[in-house]
């Protein structure tokens, strides 16, 4: 089949797929009870007590969800009531949102034009557009109707459910998504400029950062790899010290512990056993998830990217990248074993932008383009 037509078939469907996209992001939203603090954190002005910001901001997602998606965000669970009758309680739970610092100026910048909840949602929309383009750019390689599997792909590993969540999940899995194909495409610079902005707006994506990082260092750009590091944690470092956070721990038994109203007085000692019981307990969680449409893909990526030597020079990039992602993804867990398909969307979106050379490379695909990265 003569490939412009195929080519112009794809770009139909990219279309009629960032429509969809675009839909579910501004009219059919999810809204979440995270959205309120990076709201009024944007709001936050001196003048304003808490008391008279959290009553805006409520007051505005009042406005916009329904009445039994405002209580459930609100006062379904006594730790939310809490929050919700306490604003001083509400407000020491700030850091845990301010790191997320350029996500923050994100939303600051686009209310000088939308309220800041459509700001959420625009952000949300333009990172699930960055991802699609991407993966439809890097599939585009793949010879025949191959080229049109970013959309199955895309969908069992719930790009919808990314956008529709305002959240800095989405823009920064966009952001991690498009470097992965300035690699494959040797534009080594926007790659590196893109997964330092991706830390930026998420610190705690520092893990995939490095798997970036560890990925140029393989392939011979050292230098870069050196500055990149360098530079992305400085910015970690830099974001968590200028907010005060709680630390790693405060954090971890916050959120998957014991979660508190308030966070003023939290100051717990570190405790292995309580650290490896969150750690089996969310494994057994991840083993029961329903998204098995995600895992059956990476399994899949998985199976073909497997290296048939464990000797270094045998490796191909994109099974170098493949294990790299893995091992980042499988740390970040580690770190922070948080049950939320979201939290790993950086790693296995990036998986799946190399997937196309990956078939190429293992002559999966025997008509397929390869560029080795």
């Amino acid at each position: 089949m003569n490939i412009k037509y195929l080519s112009n078939i794809n770009y139909c469907i990219l279309f009629l797929f960032l429509s969809y996209l675009a839909l579910l992001s501004f009219h059919k939203p999810l809204w979440d009870v995270d959205m309120i603090y990076y709201i009024a954190i944007s709001e936050s002005t001196p003048e304003l007590s808490n008391e008279e910001l959290f009553e805006r901001t409520w007051s505005s997602v009042k406005a916009r969800a329904s009445e039994e998606k405002f209580q459930e965000m609100c006062c379904v669970s006594e730790v939310n009531l809490g929050r919700y009758n306490d604003p001083d309680a509400a407000r020491s739970r700030f850091p845990q949102f301010e790191v997320k610092l350029g996500y923050i100026w994100l939303i600051k910048g686009l209310s000088q034009f939308v309220s800041p909840m459509d700001a959420t949602l625009v952000i949300s929309f333009v990172g699930s557009v960055a991802i699609a383009v991407a993966s439809a750019l890097a599939f585009s390689t793949l010879p025949g109707l191959y080229r049109f599997l970013w959309v199955p792909c895309l969908l069992l590993l719930k790009l919808p459910d990314l956008a529709q969540h305002p959240l800095p999940d989405a823009i920064t899995t966009g952001f991690f998504a498009t470097a992965a194909l300035c690699l494959l495409k040797r534009r080594i610079h926007y790659a590196i400029l893109l997964i330092l902005l991706a830390v930026v707006i998420r610190p705690d994506q520092i893990f995939i950062c490095m798997g970036f990082v560890a990925y140029l260092t393989l392939r011979g750009n050292k230098i870069y790899a050196v500055l990149a590091a360098a530079v992305a944690s400085v910015i970690f470092i830099a974001i968590s010290r200028s907010v005060e956070h709680i630390g790693w721990w405060n954090q971890f038994y916050a959120s998957l512990v014991e979660k508190p109203v308030g966070l003023a007085n939290i100051h717990e000692t570190f405790d292995i056993g309580i650290y490896l019981k969150t750690v089996f307990n969310s494994i057994g969680s991840v083993s029961t998830s329903t998204n098995w449409g995600g895992i059956a893909v990476l399994c899949l990526l998985i199976v073909v990217g497997a290296p048939r030597s464990l000797r270094l020079s045998q490796i191909t990039a994109e099974q170098q990248f493949i294990l790299l992602m893995l091992a980042s993804t499988i740390a970040h867990f580690v770190v922070f074993p948080a049950v939320t398909d979201r939290l790993y969307a950086p790693g296995l979106f990036s998986l799946l932008i190399f997937t196309p050379a990956l078939l190429a490379s293992r002559g999966v695909l025997a008509d397929a383009k390869h560029e080795p990265s």
